[in-house]
């Protein structure tokens, strides 16, 4: 778990947890405190073990939480400790698995009861994968879709600006001068889909086509989003299943 007092660079949906507290410090005009859970450090392969780690969990943030200052809770792939329990597998110690989303539900429940200044960000790229009761206790769902043509032509340029001291700042701006022409709408058509997190990968797959980056042209990052739209579609038609023709 990370405590966090300021803002970090990070992922959209820390961004979207940051965000929340930002606001609440603005608009009461104190200090909120956002508390970042590391879900993935809390199953275990010990016997009960995911349970006892969940409890442990809860018991630290109420520490926190008693204090009485605002607290935004924000916990990440919420469905590694949230998991849909129609989907446990027998074959997987299910028990285990059990015991561990009923504690996190039970765990939950108890703490928004007793510390009414606490307020849970839970985020997920797998909404299936989180059980029926835990989404049923959410007050607010958001679903966040990939970015749209006007966030796309802002995250390329803020990517962009990370070429800065490696090319010209000629360079650069040709570069941006094409991402507002008529090149720059087909490259955005083509990264239609894209995560935000893809669309900065873009530039660093475009540089790959190059030996220096002074070499680079906006033909690269077509060429680029040509290969990443052919992948994304590959895995849309193949459910995300790699596929390889070998040869002797």
């Amino acid at each position: 778990m990370a405590r966090q007092n300021q803002p970090r660079a990070s992922g959209l949906p820390n961004a979207w947890a940051r965000g929340l507290q930002n606001q609440n410090t603005n608009g009461l005009r104190g200090d909120a405190l956002l508390l970042s859970v590391n879900s993935h450090a809390l199953p275990s392969g010990e016997r009960g073990g995911t349970q006892k780690n969940v409890l442990a969990l809860f018991r630290e943030l109420g520490e926190i939480a008693s204090a009485g200052q605002m607290t935004f809770i924000h916990i990440d792939e919420v469905e590694s400790i949230g998991t849909n329990r129609a989907d446990v597998s027998p074959d997987t110690n299910p028990l285990d698995t059990l015991y561990a989303v009923n504690a996190f539900i039970e765990s939950l429940d108890g703490f928004v009861r007793a510390h009414r200044n606490t307020i849970f960000v839970l985020t997920s790229n797998l909404p299936r994968a989180i059980d029926r009761a835990v989404l049923e206790r959410v007050d607010l769902a958001l679903h966040v879709p990939p970015p749209d043509s006007p966030a796309r032509r802002c995250i390329l340029g803020d990517a962009l600006n990370e070429l800065e001291g490696l090319c010209s700042p000629e360079h650069l701006a040709l570069l941006r001068h094409h991402l507002h022409s008529e090149a720059g709408n087909r490259l955005l058509n083509l990264c239609e889909g894209l995560s935000a997190r893809q669309l900065r990968h873009l530039l660093i797959a475009a540089l790959t086509c190059v030996a220096d980056p002074i070499a680079l042209d906006f033909s690269h990052l077509c060429q680029a989003a040509e290969t990443l739209h052919a992948q994304a579609e590959h895995h849309r038609q193949t459910g995300g299943i790699y596929t390889h023709d070998f040869t002797n």
